[in-house]
């Protein structure tokens, strides 16, 4: 078997093992539980969820009832359902490579990819609905536009259409449609470029019809866009991506961080070409390599070493993500590839759009450009293939060792940071002696992270819960999941039973409280902070006839007494 074979094989076996990694690891009770309320209440009162995100819980409802004639837990098919999708992704961007740049390194490059994919919650959420309609509209635009086929065009926005749906702030990802201006400046052709624009708007207009088909047949429209003015246009004091403002500046940030990046890489560069400094590019290099190095090392055991460590290194952590590498190297890949008279036109526009799209891909939550999402699926291999054609080529003017020790330093921490990122929460959950509960009575249960004592006090809870007949509970202290598990619907509108996500404000909770009067739940190591909510919650149980009902060591229960 030749080399490329076995590279080959190795890759694709990398690509179908990585996502599967982490199957039995269990999920936590915050995110995963605000998702799984949504798919599972969705149905039964749409005030519940958090509209912005519709097409995703309506699909992810339909899959948890499809889910419930399997014998494994739900969560456990969400993950499946996740890394499936992870290889669509993988498929898309492959063929079309294939198709316009054949090479090499598009395999491992998509290994790269599913990594980063994998520094995300592995689970099937808006984001990766959001990507696979998003990369999809991007992989039909590429074949419309290289290939004259307008039809493409079609789908191609009706796809975007739906990744809105999925999640509203992906609508900024209109962008990419940008690469026709650049399509029309190269080939001169009016006609063809109206029939575009035409296209387009034919797919936009078939979109809009099927997402109010669906808005209609949900929730509403009134209720629908009720919720996008009081919420996603202006959500108060929110400091989450969800919202237009804030995902916007995050974006930025990101964009920033990568310029930063460049400027350090710049500055090595001409270092390299002033004679008296030129013998330093090796010692520099190797420094450079060190620095990087020793940084990476420091963040596994900073939480260790000190306070002051851990502030130090959390205070700079944010421009070193590996996103931010990823974001500089992909504006100087992207000006190198569309400045070179030698790759095809058909493939700049492969790599415009997708440039265009991962700068306006919706990261989406308050953790930021922290999280890489699943938009390098299409970025990571034209970085690969320009770094090889251009860096290690001699086209880029500065000595063959900084160039070595620039890329090579690049490479260590994005491989190191992107397998902490990748690997974060089985490695906390390992560190801090958290063990997965496999108790075959609740099957919800399986594979649930917590501790023993704890999950035994869950248990108990779960087991008070099912003697009442509650119709709805607030859960603070970031414990959603108990919503799901007890069959409870949310007790505060709009938050999937999450009432710490900026999606609510206190004032929001305190008038859903007594517009409700639900079962309060609190888990004490959340609802012993001292925040907003919380003391309103408090400042409601004490206002009025609400009695303890139900206490452990971990959750206690407040009922309405009539």
């Amino acid at each position: 078997m030749k080399k490329h074979q076995i590279i080959k094989m190795t890759c694709w076996c990398l690509i179908i093992l990585i996502p599967l990694s982490e199957l039995l690891v269990g999920y936590d009770s915050s995110d995963i539980g605000f998702i799984l309320n949504q798919y599972k209440f969705i149905n039964a009162d749409y005030n519940t969820i958090y509209l912005p995100l519709l097409l995703t819980d309506v699909i992810g409802s339909v899959f948890f009832n499809i889910f419930k004639c399997f014998s494994m837990p739900e969560y456990l098919c969400f993950e499946v359902l996740w890394a499936l999708c992870i290889y669509y992704l993988c498929f898309l961007s492959y063929k079309v490579y294939k198709k316009y740049y054949e090479n090499e390194l598009i395999l491992p490059a998509l290994v790269i990819a599913v990594i980063f994919a994998k520094t995300n919650l592995n689970f099937f959420m808006y984001n990766t609905t959001v990507a696979v309609f998003s990369l999809t509209a991007l992989y039909f635009f590429v074949i419309a536009v290289n290939d004259r086929k307008n039809i493409y065009l079609v789908i191609s926005v009706f796809f975007l259409c739906l990744s809105v749906l999925s999640k509203l702030s992906a609508a900024i990802q209109i962008i990419m449609y940008l690469a026709l201006f650049y399509d029309f400046y190269i080939k001169k052709d009016r006609k063809h470029f109206s029939r575009q624009i035409l296209s387009c708007l034919a797919g936009g207009a078939a979109g809009i019809v099927i997402c109010g088909i669906i808005i209609s047949a949900s929730c509403g429209m009134s209720e629908y866009f009720g919720m996008i003015r009081d919420m996603f246009i202006y959500a108060g004091n929110s400091g989450d991506g969800h919202t237009v403002k804030n995902m916007l500046l995050i974006n930025i940030k990101g964009v920033m961080h990568g310029v930063i990046w460049l400027g350090i890489a710049f500055c090595l560069v001409c270092l390299s070409h002033i004679k008296p400094l030129a013998k330093l590019t090796k010692p520099a290099g190797i420094g450079l390599i060190i620095i990087v190095s020793v940084y990476t090392v420091v963040g596994f055991f900073a939480a260790g070493i000190s306070e002051n460590v851990l502030t130090l290194y959390q205070s700079t952590w944010k421009f070193f993500e590996v996103i931010a590498i990823v974001t500089a190297l992909m504006y100087i890949c992207v000006f190198l590839i569309m400045k070179n008279k030698e790759y095809s036109h058909e493939y700049k526009i492969l790599v415009l759009s997708a440039a265009l799209i991962t700068c306006s891909m919706p990261i989406g939550s308050n953790v930021g450009i922290r999280h890489i999402c699943n938009e390098s699926f299409f970025v990571i291999p034209f970085i690969a293939v320009a770094i090889r054609n251009t860096v290690f080529s001699g086209k880029v003017k500065a000595t063959t060792d900084i160039k070595k020790y620039i890329v090579l330093s690049f490479m260590i921490y994005m491989a190191a940071v992107s397998l902490k990122q990748s690997f974060y929460r089985s490695c906390y959950y390992q560190e801090n002696g958290i063990k997965i509960a496999a108790d075959e009575n609740i099957p919800q249960l399986r594979y649930i992270k917590s501790d023993q004592s704890e999950y035994e006090l869950l248990e108990e809870l779960l087991a008070f819960l099912s003697e009442k007949e509650y119709d709805r509970a607030v859960v603070a202290g970031n414990f959603p999941i108990i919503n799901y598990l007890s069959g409870i619907k949310p007790g505060i509108d709009s938050c999937g039973g999450w009432i710490e996500t900026d999606y609510v404000t206190a004032t929001d909770i305190e008038t859903d409280l007594y517009n409700y009067m639900p079962v309060i739940i609190t888990s004490d190591s959340g609802y012993s902070v001292d925040t907003e909510k919380n003391r309103t919650i408090k400042n409601f149980i004490n206002s009025n006839k609400y009695m303890e009902v139900f206490h452990n060591e971990k959750f206690t229960v407040y009922s309405f007494e009539k």
